[in-house]
């Protein structure tokens, strides 16, 4: 609902927003009334590890072949990068007026790319590499939400449906979502389950 060039949609996206985090907070506040036992069964980990292979894989696999070019936002956000990595530009609020509006995936990548070489393929590593960094939140999430098999299934179908495994290594900052979706959300379920403070921060 939020669109950037449209400013009376913010508030309405972000009450949206609202909405949904009070809903969610209420649902899993009854957390011992339906959270299924977290003890791990004897196949479950291999199963995981399973899974996340075959997750890297499908993400490597003819990575020199597909995707087979830029869009127009991978190129200006490469662009920038090697801006920001060679000539100190250092741009925070403009890039909300860029085809990329995400200033933490311009240094994130450029961070990344000091440590390698700069090129097509470790480009688009880069966001191969950020949606597995994602899968242990996600399953942490699932995990704690249902039993074993249920959330085995739907890390299975998540990590090989075909809009994920389109962006995984495309190089766009939309595999961000997945990351901040399960990063933000396993801290959340945590600091309920456990009333820790810290993890709410």
């Amino acid at each position: 609902l939020i669109q950037r060039d449209i400013p009376w949609t913010l508030p309405f996206g972000t009450l949206l927003y609202g909405i949904a985090f009070i809903l969610f907070y209420r649902f899993i506040k009854n957390y011992s009334s339906f959270i299924a036992p977290n003890r791990p069964t004897r196949w479950e980990y291999p199963c995981f590890w399973m899974i996340f292979l075959l997750a890297c894989w499908l993400r490597v696999y003819r990575l020199d072949q597909f995707p087979a070019g830029f869009t127009a936002d991978e190129g200006f956000l490469g662009f920038c990068v090697q801006k920001i990595a060679h000539e100190h530009f250092r741009p925070f609020f403009e890039t909300f007026d860029w085809l990329v509006g995400q200033p933490d995936f311009y240094y994130a990548l450029a961070a990344w790319l000091h440590f390698v070489p700069t090129s097509q393929i470790y480009f688009f590593l880069f966001s191969a590499t950020i949606s597995i960094f994602a899968l242990p939140f996600i399953y942490f999430l699932f995990r704690h939400l249902t039993d074993a098999p249920t959330a085995l299934i739907a890390l299975f179908f998540l990590y090989t449906s075909r809009w994920f495994l389109t962006y995984s290594p495309d190089g766009h900052p939309a595999i961000g979502v997945i990351l901040i979706i399960g990063f933000t959300l396993s801290f959340l379920l945590q600091a309920v389950k456990s009333d820790q403070t810290w993890a709410f921060v």
